[in-house]
């Protein structure tokens, strides 16, 4: 089953020209998952743009998770799920599964805290989603990567992902780990019989990567 990956598509789709050129990168297939902020703050009126865009896109499955710019998924979880019955044909996980063609997916949107963002979770706290996680998932979802995998900044070469979800995902080793969160650091790795896809569509200064979306049989 060929699966597209993306993520971090923030507010290319509130710019005509860049929405086009990024619809034009996704021509179809059985699924699409994205990675998570699919705005710049969160709002109404910007969820509800997106998601018409998404729904639009001409894929059998989509499924999505929020990021840490998608505030009103975790600020107003009622008018979220509200706007999200308009768009049926769009998966949305939260800390929850679904198997699609026997490929069973985990998504979750929280990320270690870093300026008070969506979905920020406190040391140990962050251990308490990651616990949640199948032993049997094939592809999981995160917003934010595993420590010392495609998580490198441009400032400062930091590593900043998250150590907890690292040893979490080499425990059950999933076909697939895809995020994003970290723009710079798009790309594709290998490592314990796991691919590890930063599947970000925009880089640092929030402009759109014009590559084709990571694509995997899985």
């Amino acid at each position: 089953m060929k699966i597209t990956f993306i993520s971090d598509t923030h507010w290319l789709v509130r710019d005509p020209v860049e929405k086009a050129d990024m619809t034009d990168m996704l021509p179809g297939g059985p699924i699409l998952v994205h990675a998570g902020d699919v705005s710049g703050r969160g709002t109404p009126n910007e969820i509800r743009d997106f998601l018409e865009w998404f729904s639009e896109l001409p894929y059998m499955h989509k499924i999505l998770i929020a990021g840490n710019h998608d505030f009103l998924f975790e600020a107003d979880p009622k008018a979220a799920a509200e706007i999200l019955a308009d768009y049926p044909n769009i998966t949305y996980l939260n800390d929850s599964g679904v198997t699609i063609e026997g490929i069973k997916f985990w998504g979750s949107p929280v990320t270690p805290w870093f300026h008070n963002w969506a979905f920020n979770r406190v040391g140990e706290e962050i251990t308490k989603h990651w616990d949640l996680i199948p032993a049997d998932t094939d592809v999981l979802i995160t917003h934010g990567p595993p420590k010392g995998i495609l998580d490198e900044t441009a400032h400062g070469r930091l590593n900043v992902g998250c150590g907890h979800l690292l040893k979490k995902v080499l425990e059950i080793k999933p076909k697939v780990h895809v995020f994003g969160h970290i723009h710079e650091a798009r790309g594709v790795h290998e490592e314990a019989g796991i691919k590890f896809i930063n599947a970000s569509c925009v880089d640092l200064r929030y402009e759109l990567y014009y590559e084709n979306p990571i694509q995997l049989d899985v």
